[in-house]
């Protein structure tokens, strides 16, 4: 199901499952704000554990993001030490390095609970002034962040790619799918204890993550006890998306392939998730895997795919495939006032810029792309996200394949923006969902169409030139090279 009401529906769901915990909790985010919002998170933490002796939570966040201090010096790491001083036995943080691991291994793990929260942020900068120690972090998460979403909460999982922060809480727009199953709640809970244990052993923990995600048995959420999701549950993950792809060609589109599924068990209707982490500078490239199944998927008569990203700055690769396919292809992306670095200070008011240079050359690139399907008349267009009535920015991400008349067949969600820096940079976790469930089908094809609706052409393409009048000088020099923290 969508969690609904927004970022405060979001909020109070979160708050609430939290506070009536009993067992588990695992929340991971790239860090945890110290406003009042996520203040009420933490008392609910609090509430939980005091009620209930077994309740253990797992906590990771960004090692830079965490460290930075606002205008009261406060830090994520402040915020959350409390909880860990009252229940240090049941309530673990874990912050993630990955823009400068040592020993070569791709990311650190170090344990948050540290009393002296702000000394991973000072580790580097010891001796030198906070401002300086202060720009130090911010380069660190410019290098590269732990960007991974879990909100995962006794046997019940909410997938999003939003932050535990205020802005995400009441007015940045992200999407919410909330999935109430035991063995995908304790695959989540099981990542958090591999994030944990990672501390001990960082290049050994990114294998077991890895190994975890390649895992099949968790990846399978039976919808009303479908035994066809288990049976797909027991196939190796590069078999399933071999014969998801040829048997979308086959059969006329990944709808055959759904039903086919559907006929192997007694259920009507089954769910499955395919996990897709990403952290190319370790080797990990199960998103880009997942990429392929959709656009394969896609060739199929009548499809249409529609992509989300807060951040639209595509690898070529996906770029291509998309320009390529002889599928209907809509990218919604936010305007300049809903971008989510809108009236930021110093160099980063520059950002929402530069990102709309790089949407002026997708724009480009669909407009002027030859399909691989000469007969096709497919339209490509790039589309921006605004919302003028309630000045929401919009943070959602995610594909959407539709096949015309049966609505979204599958869809990726969770962290990943889909661009460059996520395919390079950052450590990212998203999942591919197969469905061939009417309900779920209907839910996610309402989820695409809201956020269609608020989207226009893009001015990217409509006045490319003014575009680039109005990129400062130093972003059009450095393009090149500021691209891959894009």
């Amino acid at each position: 199901e969508l969690v609904a009401g927004g970022p405060r529906g979001f909020h109070r769901h979160l708050v609430e499952a939290c506070r009536t915990a009993k067992q588990r909790v695992t929340l991971s985010a790239l860090y945890v704000g110290t406003g009042a919002p996520e203040a009420e998170l933490v008392a609910a933490l609090r509430q939980a554990c005091a009620r209930s002796a077994s309740l253990r939570v797992r906590i990771a966040l960004d090692d830079a993001r965490a460290s930075r201090r606002d205008a009261a010096q406060a830090t994520s790491l402040t915020a959350l030490a409390p909880l860990v001083a009252d229940f240090p036995d049941r309530v673990s943080v874990t912050t993630v390095d990955v823009a400068t691991p040592s020993r070569g291994h791709g990311a650190d793990f170090r344990d948050g609970t540290l009393s002296n929260a702000g000394a991973t942020l000072r580790r580097g900068a010891r001796g030198l002034s906070s401002r300086v120690s202060d720009l130090v972090g911010i380069w660190r998460e410019i290098v590269g962040v732990y960007h991974v979403k879990l909100f995962a909460v006794d046997d019940a999982v909410v997938l999003s790619g939003a932050n535990l922060s205020t802005s995400y809480f009441q007015d940045r727009v992200d999407r919410y799918v909330r999935v109430a199953d035991a063995p995908f709640a304790r695959w989540h809970h099981a990542f958090g204890d591999a994030v944990a244990a990672a501390v001990d052993d960082p290049r050994q923990g990114l294998r077991d993550l890895e190994a975890l995600c390649r895992a099949d048995e968790p990846t399978t959420s039976p919808s009303h006890g479908g035994e066809a999701a288990a049976a797909a549950s027991r196939r190796g993950s590069s078999g399933r998306r071999t014969r998801i792809a040829k048997n979308a060609q086959r059969r006329g589109g990944p709808r055959g392939q759904l039903e086919k599924g559907r006929r192997t068990g007694s259920s009507s209707s089954y769910v499955t998730m395919f996990p897709a982490l990403q952290f190319g500078r370790a080797g990990i490239r199960l998103e880009e895997r997942a990429w392929r199944v959709v656009l394969d998927a896609a060739r199929a008569p009548r499809c249409h795919v529609g992509v989300a990203s807060a951040y639209l700055n595509p690898p070529a690769d996906l770029l291509a495939g998309l320009a390529a396919s002889p599928a209907r292809v809509e990218l919604v992306a936010p305007s300049l006032a809903a971008h989510g670095f809108s009236g930021a200070p110093d160099v980063r008011a520059a950002v929402p810029l530069a990102y709309q240079l790089v949407a002026a050359d997708v724009a480009r690139t669909l407009r002027t792309a030859r399909c691989d399907d000469a007969a096709s008349t497919t339209t490509k267009q790039l589309l921006e996200w605004r919302d003028d009535e309630k000045g929401y920015t919009f943070h959602a991400k995610g594909a959407w394949l539709l096949a015309n008349g049966a609505g979204v067949l599958a869809t990726l969600v969770g962290s990943s923006n889909f661009n460059v820096r996520a395919r390079r940079r950052d450590l990212e976790l998203s999942f591919l969902l197969v469905t061939t469930n009417a309900r779920l089908r209907s839910l996610f094809t309402r989820e695409w169409r809201r956020y269609r609706r608020r989207a226009m052409r893009s001015s990217a393409e409509t006045d490319e030139d003014d575009v680039r009048r109005r990129v400062p000088f130093w972003v059009l020099v450095f393009r090149r090279f500021i691209n891959t923290f894009l």
